[in-house]
């Protein structure tokens, strides 16, 4: 019942003020390569798919895809 709230948009937008702030020019974040409504998020945002990854947790290893956001002034807006 949260999805499609505007929520996470809201705190991708907050991050990203806070790290302009910062002197962050860019960021990157990593999500799991099977969550298609996660990844297709990051994209609708602006994410460019940078690379593939594995992330190890609790001795699994889990496909991991990293998005690279170089525009932060304009995700910034959205805080």
């Amino acid at each position: 019942r949260h999805h499609r709230r505007g929520i996470g948009r809201r705190l991708m937008g907050l991050v990203a003020a806070a790290w302009v702030e910062q002197g962050g020019c860019s960021m990157s974040v990593g999500v799991l390569t099977a969550n298609a409504r996660a990844r297709a998020f990051y994209e609708a945002l602006g994410g460019r798919f940078a690379k593939a990854d594995v992330y190890e947790w609790d001795g699994h290893a889990l496909d991991e895809s990293i998005y690279l956001f170089e525009n932060l002034q304009e995700l910034a807006r959205l805080a």
